[in-house]
């Protein structure tokens, strides 16, 4: 596997403890990269301040990760996410567990870092696709898909039970990341419309918003559910226009 030049490639199950330990996490894609690609990350570790504390136990993490994957224990998908986004998040971190109550504004910052790397790794090399909220949360958990999903790990339980409220309240909670990360990241855009199922995420560098919409818009009306009376329109509009039909 090639490791990118600008970005750090991970295992997804990498993540699964994000909510309740992003520093473990971090430092977790951060020897995997040693471990399969390359040590001198260690060097831009010294350069960015890090304290790495106990260096002999990246040896250790090394030899655990090659196992792993000798044993299959990844399920193939990967997340990525780029070298100058990981050090700077990694900077700001606390150490140990996070306080549910107490870090909420922490916790909303990952909510929306998970969010944005799970449509990311949705989308994978195409530059738009067509998803919906629970495939997202799934890859969110750190799981492939949502047949995947054991129990729901800490921090996401209320969003995940069977009662209508906490229905209402994922589904909630599922526009206003699309809308926030759609804010806090340049090259990120989400578009729905009635009658789809999902929703359209966009990864690009380029274009307006005015344009990234617009190609949603017709990326979406591709992908929607063509009714019986649709297709029999469609059918006779080819007739029309193609006699050899």
């Amino acid at each position: 596997m090639k490791q990118s030049e600008h970005y750090f490639q991970f295992p997804i199950e990498l993540i699964r403890d994000m909510l309740n330990n992003p520093k473990s996490v971090f430092d977790s894609i951060l020897y995997y990269q040693c471990s399969f690609y390359d040590w001198d990350v260690l060097k831009t570790g010294y350069n960015e301040g890090i304290n790495w504390g106990n260096m002999f136990m990246v040896d250790d993490w090394c030899k655990t990760f090659q196992k792993h994957e000798s044993e299959g224990r990844y399920c193939g998908v990967f997340m990525s996410i780029s070298k100058t986004m990981f050090w700077t998040i990694k900077k700001k971190l606390p150490n140990g567990q996070l306080q549910h109550k107490k870090d909420k504004d922490q916790i909303n910052e990952l909510l929306e870092l998970l969010f944005y790397l799970a449509c990311k790794s949705i989308c994978g090399k195409k530059r738009i696709t067509l998803t919906n909220s629970k495939m997202v949360w799934a890859r969110m958990f750190g799981y492939k898909n949502f047949a995947m999903v054991g129990s729901i790990p800490k921090g996401y339980q209320s969003y995940f039970q069977t009662e209508k409220k906490s229905t209402r309240k994922r589904m909630r909670k599922t526009e206003e990341l699309r809308m926030r990360v759609q804010t806090s990241f340049r090259d990120f855009a989400t578009y729905s419309e009635r009658g789809l199922r999902g929703f359209a995420v966009l990864f690009s560098n380029t274009g307006t918003e005015e344009e990234k919409i617009i190609e949603m818009k017709k990326y979406c009306h591709s992908k929607k559910p063509r009714t019986a009376v649709g297709r029999e329109r469609e059918l006779l509009k080819r007739i029309r226009n193609d006699p050899n039909i």
